[in-house]
């Protein structure tokens, strides 16, 4: 909020006439630019209520996406950067979709091997993708038990907000 006998070191304080005269009318200008937005949207909003097929329309847009929608859009093929964000998108799906598989075996492997008591305490001194070392979790995010896990030292961690 602006206030008149706010000025920066060395400048007058502004005439009360001056100051407030532009201060409402930049407030009054606000306001009719405001509300000329609002009423625009509002007869946008008011078409669209009484439209007669507004609960069959749909278009592109709002449609659900499609399987082939990728191949058969133009606008994916009409550039080069199309193309190749195209074969980026699907190179990514494939190594996603590796993942997955491979985190699904892993998962089966290691609920048997935990399930049959055949796990030891050293079990994880192995590569782990996205292993961390949280010795607060003893199985954070399914990795196997930490060899130093006695849970001796478990409690309220400050940094995690507990």
């Amino acid at each position: 909020m602006h206030r008149r006998r706010d000025r920066r070191h060395g400048l007058p304080i502004e005439n009360p006439l001056l100051f407030y005269a532009k201060y409402w009318g930049g407030s009054a200008l606000k306001f009719f630019k405001y509300a000329r937005v609002y009423l625009r949207f509002k007869a946008m909003l008011d078409r669209a209520l009484k439209a007669e097929d507004r609960w069959t329309y749909s278009d592109l847009a709002v449609a659900p996406p499609k399987a082939d929608e990728f191949d058969t859009l133009e606008m994916y093929h009409a550039t080069a950067g199309g193309e190749e964000a195209l074969k980026r998108k699907k190179r990514d799906e494939a190594i996603r979709a590796k993942t997955h598989a491979h985190d699904a075996v892993r998962s089966r492997r290691w609920s048997r091997e935990h399930a049959s008591g055949a796990s030891r305490l050293d079990t994880a001194h192995c590569l782990q993708p996205g292993a961390r070392v949280n010795f607060a979790l003893r199985h954070h995010r399914r990795l196997r038990a930490e060899a130093l896990d006695d849970a001796a030292h478990e409690g309220a961690d400050p940094g995690r907000g507990h």
